[in-house]
């Protein structure tokens, strides 16, 4: 029989039995139940505390998973308050990657890790190790070499298929999400827009659903830092829709700056042909705004370094 409500399925997840950042994951759900307090404070100590438990410096814990998935259903359901649904959504955003840089700049894909973690469950512990010590001797440079004898001898090959399998996990019960943060690109408060739109850029395996909604809510939508967010999340989702480069071509010329760089990026990430104009803006955008903080949740807001990278930029949508 499916669950009703988000407190339904609260109750049937056996919190005791998990992990969580502060080692007390049977209080987990009094955090989740305080983000429907009246009190405003008692909201704000929970959400931060939600922070701490579900990811400590890009670890995610056995917890995260479900917790994500109850944070998605209580948003769908509408039982947190309008005006702290733009920071859930940035919490869940912060719980996709361990790092979002290697997604937007050094080739992630959720299918290469997928592939990765279903290969080695199929392999014994002893097979994983020699996997991982054969990967230490086949770095490319002394620096490289370094590092990964430093990870093997920190952590091991069990516990980065641990880590790797909760990435996964943690991943693919966000993806879930993918209609709720499309609503709230129409239904959300200012903030609530911004971080649904730049969720939606995290999934090309969905994108047949998130850049239709992208793109109407891209005509609609006055903000400028929300467009150029909208903008690169489409550019993010890779060439699967082709009304999609007409559309950011279009915004080429907006009056506003950002939204002209961020069109520029989204249609270097997107696949479109780049002609002059699209090169020139791209140049304009490094140049003038390489240390510049601007609004847009990707790598901390500064647009000058990711028009630095988009064109080296690997594809990221999902390969056949």
């Amino acid at each position: 029989m499916p669950l009703t409500s988000w407190r339904e399925a609260l109750g049937v997840v056996d919190w005791t039995s998990l992990e969580d950042g502060k080692d007390e994951p049977r209080t987990l759900p009094d955090d989740l139940i305080a983000l429907t307090s009246d009190d405003a404070y008692v909201r704000e100590v929970a959400l931060e505390s939600l922070g701490e438990r579900l990811s400590v410096e890009g670890v995610r814990y056995s917890a995260t998973p479900p917790a994500a998935s109850l944070l998605i259903r209580m948003l769908r359901e509408e039982v947190i308050a309008g005006a702290d649904t733009g920071a859930v959504l940035r919490l869940i955003r912060r719980l996709v990657f361990s790092d979002e840089d290697d997604y937007l700049f050094d080739g992630f894909t959720a299918e290469g890790l997928r592939a990765i973690v279903l290969r080695k469950s199929r392999q014994s512990e002893s097979e994983r190790d020699a996997e991982l010590r054969r990967w230490v001797e086949e770095a490319p440079t002394p620096e490289s070499r370094k590092k990964r004898e430093s990870n093997y001898k920190w952590m091991g090959a069990e516990a980065i298929y641990q880590l790797e399998k909760l990435e996964i996990a943690t991943h693919d019960s966000i993806m879930e999400g993918v209609p709720v943060y499309c609503t709230y690109l129409v239904i959300g408060e200012r903030a609530a827009r911004l971080q649904a739109a730049a969720l939606l850029g995290y999934f090309p395996e969905r994108a047949v659903e998130s850049m239709p909604a992208l793109l109407g809510a891209l005509d609609s939508e006055t903000d400028p830092d929300i467009m150029a967010t909208m903008l690169i999340a489409i550019g993010l989702l890779g060439p699967g829709s082709e009304p999609a480069a007409p559309a950011l071509r279009s915004h080429l010329s907006s009056p506003e700056t950002i939204v002209r760089w961020a069109s520029a990026i989204a249609l270097a990430w997107h696949g479109a042909a780049i002609d002059g104009l699209t090169l020139r803006l791209l140049r304009e955008c490094f140049t003038s705004a390489d240390e510049l903080q601007t609004g847009i949740p990707y790598h901390y807001g500064l647009i000058g370094h990711i028009a630095e990278e988009a064109p080296k930029r690997l594809p990221r949508h999902p390969t056949p």
